[in-house]
């Protein structure tokens, strides 16, 4: 997806990349799949006499961008030499599940397979240094690959391949000329507007499902999210479920609980908008959905599950020793797939603290983080088109104005539904101000009830995470 990194936009430096990353460079094949996986891939793909080295990346990532040039000229260098290998590239911006599940973790990612891909790929090993540095390194992982294989091996696959550069080509950006038809959820027009329960489940899925990105560091970022999630979930079947589960099996570690029971009860209640095998499932988004392929999707749903977990840890559903903002702090630290992206959060979220705001500061804290973001991507090629990004929720919102209209969008069970009473005010600013005043007392009214029954229920509901 064009903005299908996991926030990767939202965090990216801006290193300027000396060569179009959207343009295949000479002897380089676009691909949307590894070519000897997926049925829709021709059969010209699969070319078993040749070793392949692929290249997974994110346009926005600095890291890309810096190796965007060095690994355009040893391409090059290897197709003019005729050597006996082909050389991909997947977009990981448009394709970001199934770069997750092919094991490419972090980006830049380039692999390496031998003629007998039974065998585990080679990695190339992170690497930072100036231009010439990276090319050399690169230069010395592709002619230990791509000479594996005998010099006759060039004449059986590799000119069959370059052959498919347009089918490839074509695979790779389908869908992105036709927006996606209008969408009905339960009965009613979707609109972008709107926050959908299927998009914040399919963002938790997303978040339990990544791998860890940060060697060498134990984290219990997706546990303690899990936990969260089991208090504060809009959806009170899934938080029954995933309490359940927690409090059946505690001799699982949480890794594994998270694997093999909690993914499967979440995928159960996707209401049929999970497709896919397990491990490479595609989400069909609702409120998310882009006007075309790679336009917001995951992100925008990532966004609404961390507003939803810090408006309803506001709503007295959390233990009082979770910090929300925290939990999301360390799943973006052990589990984002850029590093760059990684350290920009982390310095932009330092003010945050350790537990040192309100529930209501948290709240305020994401709203304002969610701002800059807009700010800093506005008018990048990762905005879709139809979606231009504001100042949200609505232009001149006040602290006060964007804490009502959070309560309202977020804090509500089964989201979805009615469009939010500010709708108008996204498109057009400069009507009348909304007085939130009735939904900050019924916002409180809320909060307070479920505060107490929670302390009162609390004792007959021990948990064991």
């Amino acid at each position: 997806m064009r903005a299908a990194a996991v926030l990767a936009a939202a965090f990216a430096g801006a290193a300027a990349a000396d060569v179009d990353m959207g343009k295949p460079a000479e002897g380089v094949i676009p691909l949307d799949r590894l070519p000897w996986q997926g049925e829709a891939v021709p059969a010209e793909f699969s070319v078993p006499a040749c070793p392949w080295v692929v290249e997974f990346y994110h346009p926005e990532c600095g890291g890309c961008q810096r190796l965007a040039a060095p690994f355009h000229r040893v391409a090059k260098r290897i197709h003019d030499e005729n050597l006996p290998c082909v050389i991909g590239a997947i977009d990981c911006k448009v394709n970001m599940q199934y770069c997750l599940a092919s094991g490419a973790n972090s980006f830049p990612h380039v692999t390496g397979w031998a003629r007998d891909r039974s065998a585990a790929p080679a990695v190339m090993p992170d690497t930072e240094g100036t231009d010439d540095e990276l090319e050399a390194v690169l230069d010395a992982f592709f002619r230990k690959v791509c000479t594996a294989a005998s010099p006759a091996a060039a004449d059986n696959c590799r000119p069959a391949a370059l052959a498919r550069y347009q089918t490839a080509a074509s695979l790779s950006k389908s869908g992105d000329a036709d927006p996606p038809p209008a969408l009905v959820y339960r009965g009613e027009a979707v609109t972008a507007d709107n926050v959908y329960l299927p998009d914040v489940v399919n963002a938790l899925h997303s978040a339990l499902a990544c791998p860890q990105v940060v060697s060498g560091v134990t984290s219990d970022a997706k546990a303690a999210l899990m936990v969260l999630a089991s208090h504060a979930f809009p959806d009170q079947s899934l938080r029954t479920a995933l309490s359940k589960s927690m409090r059946e099996n505690p001799h699982l570690p949480p890794a594994t609980l998270i694997k093999e029971t909690i993914l499967p009860i979440i995928a159960d209640h996707g209401e049929g908008v999970l497709k896919g095998n397990p491990g490479t499932r595609v989400y069909t988004w609702f409120g998310c959905a882009g006007s075309a392929r790679g336009y917001r999707g995951l992100p925008c749903a990532l966004w609404q599950l961390f507003h939803v977990l810090t408006v309803r840890c506001l709503g007295g559903y959390c233990p009082e020793d979770q910090d929300p903002l925290q939990v999301m702090r360390a799943w973006v630290v052990a589990h984002f797939n850029c590093k760059e992206c990684r350290q920009n959060f982390l310095h932009a979220t330092m003010r945050w603290g350790t537990g040192a705001l309100s529930r209501r500061g948290a709240v305020v804290a994401l709203w304002e983080l969610h701002n800059e973001v807009n700010e800093r991507l506005k008018g990048q090629a990762s905005e879709d088109p139809l979606h231009p990004k504001g100042f949200f929720p609505y232009p001149g919102a006040t602290e006060a104005q964007a804490v009502a209209a959070l309560t309202e969008l977020y804090a509500k069970e089964q989201l979805g539904g009615s469009e939010p009473t500010f709708a108008a005010r996204v498109h057009d600013p400069s009507g009348p101000a909304l007085t939130p005043a009735w939904l900050l007392v019924a916002g409180v009214v809320l909060a307070l009830v479920a505060h107490f029954w929670r302390k009162l229920t609390r004792h007959r509901n021990k948990r064991s995470f």
